[in-house]
Protein backbone atom coordinates (compact mmCIF):
# COMPACT_ATOMS: atom_id res chain seq x y z
CA UNK A 1 0.00 0.00 0.00
CA UNK A 2 1.51 3.35 -0.99
CA UNK A 3 1.93 6.30 1.34
CA UNK A 4 -0.99 8.25 -0.14
CA UNK A 5 -3.37 5.33 0.41
CA UNK A 6 -2.06 4.87 3.94
CA UNK A 7 -2.64 8.56 4.65
CA UNK A 8 -6.15 8.63 3.23
CA UNK A 9 -7.37 5.29 4.55
CA UNK A 10 -5.29 4.50 7.63
CA UNK A 11 -7.72 3.06 10.13
CA UNK A 12 -10.68 1.02 8.98
CA UNK A 13 -8.81 -1.01 6.37
CA UNK A 14 -6.58 -2.42 9.13
CA UNK A 15 -9.27 -2.96 11.76
CA UNK A 16 -11.10 -6.29 12.10
CA UNK A 17 -14.67 -6.03 10.86
CA UNK A 18 -17.49 -6.06 13.42
CA UNK A 19 -19.47 -9.28 13.68
CA UNK A 20 -22.40 -7.69 11.86
CA UNK A 21 -20.31 -6.65 8.82
CA UNK A 22 -18.97 -9.05 6.19
CA UNK A 23 -16.60 -8.23 3.37
CA UNK A 24 -17.85 -10.08 0.32
CA UNK A 25 -15.48 -11.90 -2.01
CA UNK A 26 -14.28 -10.63 -5.38
CA UNK A 27 -16.49 -13.18 -7.15
CA UNK A 28 -19.53 -11.99 -5.22
CA UNK A 29 -18.80 -8.34 -5.94
CA UNK A 30 -19.37 -8.46 -9.68
CA UNK A 31 -23.18 -9.02 -9.68
CA UNK A 32 -23.70 -6.10 -7.30
CA UNK A 33 -21.44 -3.80 -9.28
CA UNK A 34 -23.22 -4.81 -12.48
CA UNK A 35 -26.60 -4.11 -10.90
CA UNK A 36 -25.38 -0.72 -9.70
CA UNK A 37 -24.13 0.17 -13.19
CA UNK A 38 -27.52 -0.81 -14.59
CA UNK A 39 -29.51 1.38 -12.22
CA UNK A 40 -27.17 4.32 -11.50
CA UNK A 41 -25.73 7.04 -13.70
CA UNK A 42 -23.76 10.24 -13.22
CA UNK A 43 -25.69 13.43 -13.92
CA UNK A 44 -24.55 17.01 -14.18
CA UNK A 45 -25.68 19.08 -11.19
CA UNK A 46 -24.18 22.48 -12.04
CA UNK A 47 -24.09 25.64 -10.00
CA UNK A 48 -22.16 28.88 -10.58
CA UNK A 49 -19.58 27.71 -8.04
CA UNK A 50 -19.29 24.15 -9.43
CA UNK A 51 -20.40 24.24 -13.09
CA UNK A 52 -18.98 20.77 -13.91
CA UNK A 53 -20.02 18.90 -10.77
CA UNK A 54 -21.61 15.48 -11.22
CA UNK A 55 -23.60 13.32 -8.83
CA UNK A 56 -24.95 9.79 -8.93
CA UNK A 57 -28.65 9.34 -9.63
CA UNK A 58 -30.92 6.35 -10.39
CA UNK A 59 -31.58 5.75 -14.08
CA UNK A 60 -35.11 5.60 -15.48
CA UNK A 61 -37.27 3.61 -14.86
CA UNK A 62 -36.04 3.62 -11.26
CA UNK A 63 -37.95 6.27 -9.34
CA UNK A 64 -35.98 8.50 -7.01
CA UNK A 65 -36.67 10.75 -4.04
CA UNK A 66 -34.28 13.14 -2.32
CA UNK A 67 -34.13 13.46 1.46
CA UNK A 68 -32.22 15.77 3.73
CA UNK A 69 -28.84 15.08 5.31
CA UNK A 70 -26.96 11.80 5.04
CA UNK A 71 -29.84 9.94 6.76
CA UNK A 72 -27.20 8.03 8.70
CA UNK A 73 -27.12 10.09 11.93
CA UNK A 74 -25.94 8.33 15.07
CA UNK A 75 -28.04 10.22 17.59
CA UNK A 76 -31.81 9.88 17.78
CA UNK A 77 -32.00 12.59 20.45
CA UNK A 78 -30.90 15.52 18.32
CA UNK A 79 -34.35 16.19 16.88
CA UNK A 80 -33.52 14.51 13.59
CA UNK A 81 -36.11 11.73 13.26
CA UNK A 82 -35.44 10.80 9.63
CA UNK A 83 -33.19 7.95 10.80
CA UNK A 84 -36.15 6.18 12.42
CA UNK A 85 -38.17 6.42 9.21
CA UNK A 86 -35.29 5.15 7.09
CA UNK A 87 -34.77 2.28 9.54
CA UNK A 88 -38.41 1.27 9.25
CA UNK A 89 -38.25 1.38 5.47
CA UNK A 90 -35.06 -0.63 5.09
CA UNK A 91 -36.03 -3.22 7.70
CA UNK A 92 -39.26 -3.79 5.76
CA UNK A 93 -37.83 -3.60 2.24
CA UNK A 94 -34.48 -5.36 2.74
CA UNK A 95 -35.02 -8.43 4.96
CA UNK A 96 -31.96 -10.10 3.42
CA UNK A 97 -29.74 -7.11 4.09
CA UNK A 98 -27.76 -4.63 2.00
CA UNK A 99 -24.37 -4.30 0.33
CA UNK A 100 -22.50 -1.03 0.82
CA UNK A 101 -19.40 0.56 -0.71
CA UNK A 102 -17.90 3.86 -1.74
CA UNK A 103 -18.90 4.76 -5.28
CA UNK A 104 -15.73 5.01 -7.33
CA UNK A 105 -13.75 3.28 -4.57
CA UNK A 106 -14.80 -0.29 -5.29
CA UNK A 107 -11.20 -1.53 -5.03
CA UNK A 108 -11.43 -1.05 -1.26
CA UNK A 109 -14.19 -3.61 -0.97
CA UNK A 110 -17.93 -4.20 -0.80
CA UNK A 111 -19.50 -4.98 2.55
CA UNK A 112 -22.70 -6.75 3.48
CA UNK A 113 -24.92 -6.65 6.54
CA UNK A 114 -28.43 -6.10 7.83
CA UNK A 115 -29.49 -2.47 7.95
CA UNK A 116 -29.40 -2.10 11.73
CA UNK A 117 -28.30 0.70 14.05
CA UNK A 118 -24.88 -0.90 14.53
CA UNK A 119 -24.37 -1.42 10.80
CA UNK A 120 -25.35 2.17 10.11
CA UNK A 121 -22.92 3.30 12.80
CA UNK A 122 -20.12 1.34 11.13
CA UNK A 123 -20.96 2.92 7.76
CA UNK A 124 -20.93 6.39 9.29
CA UNK A 125 -17.76 6.08 11.36
CA UNK A 126 -15.60 3.61 9.44
CA UNK A 127 -16.54 3.73 5.74
CA UNK A 128 -14.62 6.88 4.94
CA UNK A 129 -15.64 7.25 1.30
CA UNK A 130 -18.36 9.39 -0.21
CA UNK A 131 -20.73 9.12 -1.89
CA UNK A 132 -21.79 5.82 -0.38
CA UNK A 133 -24.01 3.33 -2.21
CA UNK A 134 -26.33 1.11 -0.18
CA UNK A 135 -27.84 -1.58 -2.44
CA UNK A 136 -30.51 -4.08 -1.37
CA UNK A 137 -29.38 -7.69 -1.65
CA UNK A 138 -32.60 -8.99 -3.19
CA UNK A 139 -34.13 -6.17 -5.26
CA UNK A 140 -33.47 -2.98 -7.20
CA UNK A 141 -33.43 -0.64 -4.26
CA UNK A 142 -30.57 1.77 -3.65
CA UNK A 143 -29.62 4.56 -1.30
CA UNK A 144 -26.98 7.09 -2.36
CA UNK A 145 -25.57 8.96 0.61
CA UNK A 146 -24.03 12.30 -0.35
CA UNK A 147 -22.13 13.34 2.77
CA UNK A 148 -20.56 16.41 1.18
CA UNK A 149 -23.73 17.86 -0.33
CA UNK A 150 -25.87 16.97 2.71
CA UNK A 151 -28.67 15.18 0.93
CA UNK A 152 -29.32 11.58 -0.06
CA UNK A 153 -31.34 9.78 -2.71
CA UNK A 154 -33.60 6.72 -2.44
CA UNK A 155 -34.16 4.81 -5.69
CA UNK A 156 -36.53 1.92 -6.34
CA UNK A 157 -39.53 0.69 -8.26
CA UNK A 158 -42.90 2.38 -7.82
CA UNK A 159 -44.11 0.00 -5.10
CA UNK A 160 -40.99 0.61 -3.00
CA UNK A 161 -41.26 4.37 -3.44
CA UNK A 162 -44.91 4.21 -2.39
CA UNK A 163 -43.88 2.32 0.75
CA UNK A 164 -41.15 4.88 1.42
CA UNK A 165 -43.55 7.81 1.05
CA UNK A 166 -46.15 6.07 3.19
CA UNK A 167 -43.64 5.64 6.02
CA UNK A 168 -42.70 9.30 5.65
CA UNK A 169 -46.34 10.37 6.04
CA UNK A 170 -47.18 10.73 2.36
CA UNK A 171 -45.63 12.12 -0.80
CA UNK A 172 -46.57 15.72 0.05
CA UNK A 173 -44.97 15.44 3.50
CA UNK A 174 -41.74 14.07 2.02
CA UNK A 175 -41.65 16.84 -0.56
CA UNK A 176 -42.43 19.50 2.02
CA UNK A 177 -39.74 18.19 4.34
CA UNK A 178 -37.11 18.51 1.63
CA UNK A 179 -38.36 21.96 0.57
CA UNK A 180 -38.10 23.12 4.17
CA UNK A 181 -34.54 21.84 4.21
CA UNK A 182 -33.83 23.91 1.10
CA UNK A 183 -35.34 26.99 2.73
CA UNK A 184 -32.84 26.57 5.57
CA UNK A 185 -30.05 26.84 2.99
CA UNK A 186 -28.63 23.51 4.10
CA UNK A 187 -27.95 21.67 0.83
CA UNK A 188 -24.43 21.73 -0.50
CA UNK A 189 -22.18 24.72 -0.10
CA UNK A 190 -24.36 27.79 -0.07
CA UNK A 191 -27.16 29.62 -1.85
CA UNK A 192 -25.95 28.61 -5.31
CA UNK A 193 -26.29 24.92 -4.47
CA UNK A 194 -29.76 25.42 -3.04
CA UNK A 195 -30.79 27.13 -6.26
CA UNK A 196 -29.20 24.35 -8.32
CA UNK A 197 -31.16 21.83 -6.25
CA UNK A 198 -34.42 23.57 -7.12
CA UNK A 199 -33.50 23.58 -10.80
CA UNK A 200 -32.26 20.00 -11.04
CA UNK A 201 -32.88 17.72 -8.05
CA UNK A 202 -36.52 18.59 -7.50
CA UNK A 203 -37.54 17.91 -11.13
CA UNK A 204 -35.57 14.65 -11.08
CA UNK A 205 -37.74 13.62 -8.13
CA UNK A 206 -40.90 14.36 -10.10
CA UNK A 207 -41.51 17.41 -7.96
Amino acid sequence: MDKITERLYPTWMQLPLPSNVERITALEEKPYLNRASNILERRLWPSPLYPNREIYWPKPNIEARAVRETILPLDYDDGFDDAEKIDRFFKTATPKGVVVWGLGCEEYGLYQGCYTNSFREWITTQLVFQPVCVLAVEQELCLIVEHATRFSVIGGDSSLIELFEEIWGGASVLRGDFLSYLEEGSVGFGAEDNEATKNWILPWCGW
